[in-house]
C-alpha cells in the first residue's frame, strides 16, 4: 500500500451561538488544541473556507451557509481529497435531534447562526453523510464532539 500524499483536517469549534442557544465553554479551545496537535505533531494540513488560511473554523466562521459551502464546494472542488489522502474532520459544538418526518428522530449539528426552532437552520447529519460519502479520500475519520453524535451512525439506514 502506498503512503499517503496528504494528511488533511477540517477542525470546527463553536462556543458562541446566536439566537439564545446556550454557549459552550471549551468547544473552540478544544478545536484549536486539536488543530495545533494535528499540525505540529502529525503534519496535517488544515482546510479552511479561506484558502489562504490554515486554521480551525471557529465560532462566527461556522455558520450554516459557510459549513454547507465547505462540505459542498471547498472540500470536493478546491481541496479535492484523493485516494492518496487521509481526511480527519472534527466538530465540537452543539448537536440535537428532531422529529421532522415519519422516519423518526434525525440528528443535526447546530451551526453558529442556527435557530433550534427552525430545522432548516440546522445541518442535518444525513446531509453531512452524503457530502462526505462523495469524497474520494482513502481514509476518513469523523469526530463529532456534540450531543446526539451517535445519531450519525443511523443516517444511512433511514
Amino acid at each position: 500500500m502506498t503512503e499517503f500524499k496528504r494528511n488533511l483536517a477540517v477542525v470546527i469549534g463553536i462556543d458562541h451561538y446566536q439566537n439564545g442557544i446556550q454557549p459552550l465553554r471549551t468547544a473552540a479551545a478544544d478545536a484549536q488544541k486539536i488543530a495545533d496537535i494535528l499540525r505540529s505533531q502529525h503534519h496535517y494540513q488544515l482546510a479552511h473556507l479561506d484558502p489562504t488560511l490554515e486554521s480551525p473554523i471557529l465560532n462566527e466562521t461556522a455558520t450554516l451557509q459557510k459549513l454547507r459551502h465547505l462540505f459542498n464546494e471547498v472540500l470536493p472542488n478546491q481541496i479535492r481529497p484523493s485516494q492518496c489522502d487521509r481526511l480527519l474532520i472534527y466538530f465540537a459544538g452543539h448537536g440535537i435531534t428532531r422529529h421532522i418526518s415519519e422516519k423518526g428522530p434525525q440528528g443535526f449539528l447546530i451551526p453558529q447562526d442556527a435557530n433550534v426552532k427552525n430545522h432548516d437552520s440546522l445541518l442535518p447529519m444525513q446531509e453531512l453523510y452524503e457530502d462526505l460519502n462523495r469524497l474520494e479520500c482513502r481514509h476518513l475519520l469523523l469526530i463529532l464532539d456534540c450531543c446526539f453524535a451517535g445519531m450519525f451512525r443511523w443516517v444511512n439506514t433511514r
